[in-house]
């Protein structure tokens, strides 16, 4: 942290080559689960965006550890009438 307490957060459109592990370390850590078989690896991509839906990041940083990770997805959904209720 620096010396007044505070954390720098930045919004980027790409996560920077020299961070980029740095942030997958602290996702792994905040999400262990993942899918194990093929076909929950489907699901999962399909429920919860791709990377290639991502358009903005917001990291944030103590010095050069990354201590806070958020993205910004967009993706279009079509929806079928069911026609039930």
């Amino acid at each position: 942290m620096r010396r007044d307490g505070s954390v720098l957060i930045h919004i980027v459109d790409t996560i920077p080559d020299h961070l980029a592990e740095r942030v997958g370390t602290l996702l792994c850590r905040c999400f262990h689960d993942r899918p194990t078989t093929e076909e929950q690896e489907q699901e999962h991509d399909d429920r919860f965006c791709s990377q290639a839906d991502a358009f903005a990041y917001a990291r944030a940083l103590d010095g050069e550890e990354v201590i806070g990770f958020a993205a910004a997805y967009r993706r279009t959904i079509t929806y079928r009438c069911t026609g039930r209720a």
